[in-house]
């Protein structure tokens, strides 16, 4: 026997016992139940001995210590290493307000917007505030990078990868 319901028409989880006040209540598995309210509640439900519902507090999980590297890496820096024009080697900073510019700005260039201001290149800084000038190719080929770096952290964070990617990017 199920000891929860699902009401559709409220979009809620209720206790067995409160079946009777609901017009629309359907039984679920208590492995169904926990599948969906564990993850976002961080609690588990426990069935005292009066047949009353309590919540018990799951115990925090560390995430294992290579998702913690790679959130380390996602926040940090990454080092540039070009192929054809060494004035764009640096390390660069893909903190939150870097990465969004690097980004947006790659999304422009993608949507056949071209660099900000119709320019020729846009400055980028290194993390000890060199400028350094990028064309659209070249700063494509950077957004491209660092998605590439993002998406193999995001990987081992999610236990996909077992191996945290290198913070070189080399791009053309």
């Amino acid at each position: 026997m199920s000891n929860f319901v699902f009401s559709p028409s409220k979009g809620k989880f209720f206790p067995v016992s409160e079946q009777a006040s609901l017009t629309d209540a359907v039984p679920v598995s208590d492995a169904i139940y926990e599948a969906y309210i564990v993850p976002t509640t961080r609690h588990k439900p426990v069935m005292g001995v009066s047949g009353q519902f309590s919540w018990e507090p799951m115990p925090q999980q560390s995430p294992p210590p290579l998702a913690k590297d790679a959130n380390v890496l996602m926040a940090g820096n990454v080092t540039v290493r070009s192929t054809a024009n060494a004035t764009l080697d640096g390390v660069y900073s893909i903190a939150p307000k870097n990465l969004n510019r690097i980004l947006g700005i790659s999304a422009a260039i993608n949507a056949g917007f071209g660099l900000p201001a119709r320019a020729q290149t846009v400055a980028l800084s290194d993390v000890s505030g060199i400028d350094h000038l990028w064309n659209a190719s070249e700063y494509a080929s950077l957004a491209k990078g660092v998605i590439e770096f993002l998406t193999a952290c995001k990987a081992v964070i999610s236990g996909q990868s077992t191996t945290l990617p290198s913070t070189t990017i080399e791009i053309p």
